[in-house]
């Protein structure tokens, strides 16, 4: 696996940091985000759609997607996401693609996922 441009993976987290922040009810800030939702696409219009029909909802509370240009950026950012910042639900693994044959998962994405949904 390539190498993740650090540069990118940062500031891509600092960022959906803010956005989990800024979306987070006031009197529960923090900094970890056990209620929030983080993974990685090749395509997020088509994962947001599975996600939201998964959670039985009209639509995903704060979705946001981010490109992060490589799968290793992608992957480190869910990454440092999950084990630094407690999104509670990532996969680190699954049915994302680092392969040239098909089009390689380089967007990340966050939503919030309150506990009646899960």
């Amino acid at each position: 696996m390539a190498i993740p441009n650090k540069q990118v993976v940062n500031t891509a987290v600092k960022e959906l940091v803010r956005h989990a922040s800024n979306n987070s009810h006031p009197s529960k800030k923090s900094k970890l985000f056990p209620n929030w939702y983080a993974g990685i696409t090749n395509d997020p219009k088509i994962r947001q759609v599975g996600h939201t029909k998964k959670a039985k909802v009209e639509e995903l509370k704060a979705w946001l997607p981010k490109y992060a240009r490589t799968f290793a950026n992608a992957r480190a950012i869910e990454n440092m996401l999950c084990n630094k910042y407690g999104f509670s639900h990532c996969r680190l693994q699954g049915n994302t693609q680092d392969d040239t044959k098909v089009r390689p998962s380089k967007y990340v994405y966050v939503y919030y996922l309150p506990a009646h949904l899960r």
